[in-house]
């Protein structure tokens, strides 16, 4: 990731009488742990917020469209596979020690509700986008890459299309150091089917407003 000149990490400037010091303040990434006791104690009240690299990251109100997307897929997907997969809406998953992000949709293994604590675990990650667009085809394409996930949708609003992202692979210049070698672009009178569940198969204007 690169960081502006003004954001930088200080660098230490030697040392004065035995002890380091440095020039600026240094920042401190937020972790997992302390977001949640944050959310715990109602800090992020009336706010829809994820925890992406240590930060708190604030998104946009949900539109009507976003939020009838949102509800039609997670309905589609649970009439579809709720006997073998656990579908969460706008709910975290576990992205390591310094990531909460909250996909619009996500299938996971039933046996997370056996675990506590978000899921680490996640088959299917669909994000529905109109103004965070751009942010979903990056930075959230990277993230959920580089967590491994094999199957990442954008619904995009937008265009009106359905993006279907596999295939994580290194890439360098990727915000997470990840990003996916396959993408997919499919419209009204098209459909797709999740990895895990093949047999399941979704027209693209089932999971559009």
């Amino acid at each position: 990731m690169t960081t502006p000149v003004s954001e930088a990490t200080p660098q230490f400037a030697g040392h004065i009488d035995g002890v380091e010091s440095v020039v600026g303040p240094r920042r401190r990434p937020l972790s997992a742990s302390d977001y949640e006791q944050m959310a715990s104690l109602g800090l992020f009240e009336g706010l829809r917020v994820e925890l992406i690299d240590g930060e708190i990251v604030e998104m946009p109100p949900i539109g009507e469209s976003h939020a009838r997307s949102v509800t039609k897929t997670a309905i589609r997907l649970t009439v579809a596979l709720h006997e073998r997969l656990l579908i969460r809406s706008q709910n975290p998953i576990n992205a390591g020690t310094l990531g909460r992000p909250e996909p619009d949709v996500v299938l996971v293994p039933l046996e997370s509700l056996q675990v506590e604590g978000p899921p680490s675990q996640a088959e299917l990650v669909i994000e529905v986008s109109d103004s965070t667009l751009k942010y979903d085809q990056t930075d959230k394409a990277s993230l959920y890459a580089s967590l491994g996930i094999q199957d990442y949708w954008i619904i995009n609003l937008v265009e009106e299309s359905l993006e279907v992202r596999r295939q994580p692979i290194a890439r360098s210049v990727a915000r997470f150091g990840f990003d996916y070698a396959s993408i997919q672009i499919l419209t009204r009178g098209q459909s797709a089917s999740p990895l895990v569940a093949p047999d399941v198969v979704l027209q693209v204007q089932e999971l559009l407003p």
